[in-house]
């Protein structure tokens, strides 16, 4: 299986521990659980994930294995914060550090390159786009799940009026088959999800 990017890695572990806390919160576990080894532990107590010795590594590996396999509906979401449309929808926002830093991260995982077109700097200007527009979804803003590389010629066709996702479909599949082949390797899957492993095993990308 392929190895996770380290900092994609760290994103869904620091997601996992906040899923983690919450789920324990709500089944009367102490407030702050600091160390990754204790919530490991007591998710394993708990029943959501198999008994184990959970040390520094094996911890943070059974944390993001259980965030991923937790279906949508099952994640317990924050109290939203929120969010000042105004601010959002401003220049400002294009140059703050939230945006700057998630920016660079899209175009460091994507590559700089236009999902919709093909073209490549120098001879085009890339975007960072918001697959739903900003103006329309400011709660959804800086989330990475949103963001994909367009040219400012595709970009300004796309415009705030249009929601395509231009996403590469084998980038998706493979993204949906490293997730499988992990929660397999982790937790097991159920019936549909191996018929839906088969299938995209049997691709070629």
């Amino acid at each position: 299986m392929k190895k996770i990017a380290q900092r994609e890695k760290n994103q869904y572990l620091r997601h996992a521990r906040n899923q983690a806390q919450r789920k324990l919160q709500q089944l009367g576990h102490p407030a702050t659980i600091v160390n990754n080894s204790e919530l490991a532990s007591r998710l394993a107590l708990a029943g959501l994930i198999p008994l184990g010795n959970y040390g520094k590594k094996s911890s943070a590996t059974a944390l993001i294995a259980w965030y991923r396999g937790l279906d949508s509906k099952d994640k317990i979401k924050r109290p939203q914060k929120k969010v000042n449309k105004k601010v959002v929808t401003s220049d400002d926002f294009l140059q703050s550090w939230e945006w700057t830093n998630l920016r660079y991260r899209v175009l460091q995982f994507h590559g700089r390159q236009c999902q919709c077109c093909g073209a490549k700097p120098p001879a085009v200007i890339l975007h960072v786009d918001h697959i739903k527009p900003r103006s329309k979804y400011p709660e959804l803003a800086l989330e990475f799940d949103n963001l994909q590389v367009l040219c400012a010629s595709c970009n300004k066709g796309k415009s705030n009026k249009h929601e395509d996702d231009f996403r590469d479909e084998d980038w998706k599949k493979k993204h949906r088959m490293e997730e499988l082949l992990f929660k397999e390797m982790m937790l097991g899957l159920n019936d549909d999800e191996k018929q839906e492993l088969l299938k995209l095993l049997t691709l070629e990308f």
